[in-house]
């Protein structure tokens, strides 16, 4: 059985058509015969029904098994900013640096604490396809906040020398909002002046 369309003409107007047929033998001839029309059906059925008749299987979305894969969008779009602004180059490409890279991810993205970051959120996540992370607990990401806090200059004097290359401009920090305390302070005396 095949569907086949045919176009005829009568009387200066075209006529379409799609039927059903099937090729069959007698007395050593192939001939056709037409089982039904199908010129009512909606385009769409006639195409699943031609998958069907060619061996295949016609299932609705429904009904197929879904299952949701890793969250990839957020995590990839994080990781290119920390490249063109050049975080990765300056936390290096080790496992250390990755790993501070992910917790800045899943601070920015999550907002939950290192444990549910490392022991929920990290496999939802492509970590290990983006960042090239596994087998991380929370531990570790309390470790990396040490080797974070050890390598801070290093760290900070990476990302000046990558933003001052790229802008030429200089940063400078709000301190507006120190809080000093004393009777006698020179410092607190020096920001009270410049403040008001």
């Amino acid at each position: 059985m095949y569907i086949q369309k045919i176009k005829s003409k009568y009387k200066d107007k075209e006529y379409a058509s799609v039927v059903l047929a099937e090729n069959y033998r007698e007395n050593g001839k192939v001939k056709r015969r037409i089982i039904t029309t199908l010129t009512d059906w909606p385009e769409s059925r006639i195409e699943e029904f031609q998958k069907f008749l060619k061996g295949g299987r016609v299932v609705k979305i429904e009904d197929l098994p879904l299952k949701q894969g890793k969250s990839l969008g957020a995590i990839y779009v994080m990781n290119e900013i920390a490249r063109q602004i050049g975080m990765i180059e300056a936390l290096g490409d080790g496992r250390e640096g990755k790993m501070a890279l992910f917790q800045i991810y899943a601070r920015l993205i999550t907002q939950g604490s290192r444990l549910y970051a490392a022991t929920q959120w990290a496999k939802n996540e492509a970590v290990e396809e983006i960042l090239g992370l596994k087998n991380f607990d929370e531990d570790d990401l309390y470790e990396n906040l040490d080797w974070l806090a050890d390598n801070q200059l290093k760290i900070e004097k990476g990302l000046y020398k990558k933003l001052r290359e790229e802008t030429k401009m200089v940063y400078l920090y709000d301190v507006t909002s120190s809080y000093l305390e004393g009777t006698k302070n020179e410092l607190a005396a020096l920001r009270w002046m410049l403040c008001n």
